[in-house]
């Protein structure tokens, strides 16, 4: 079990550096990867974004804060971006 492990690794579960603080940062990237995708309408380094004046531009340090605890992750930039209300 990863929590057995991460126990007999020495690895704290919560606070700073944690394992929970680990995996939000890796399911929130993925998310982040996955919704820029669809925006864009091409995977990350797809020859079809060459050019198209949607392009993905690199990434950018991102601090969210939940439940007063901060996360950093890496926002993804296109060079056109338009924001929708649901």
């Amino acid at each position: 079990m990863l929590v057995d492990r991460a126990r007999s690794d020495g690895l704290q579960l919560t606070g700073e550096g944690g394992l929970l603080q680990q995996l939000t940062k890796r399911v929130l990237d993925s998310a982040l990867e996955g919704e820029i995708t669809d925006h864009v309408g091409y995977d990350k380094h797809d020859v079809t974004g060459r050019n198209s004046g949607n392009s993905r531009n690199g990434t950018r340090s991102k601090t969210g804060s939940r439940s007063s605890r901060n996360s950093a992750t890496a926002a993804s930039r296109t060079s056109s971006c338009s924001s929708a209300t649901a």
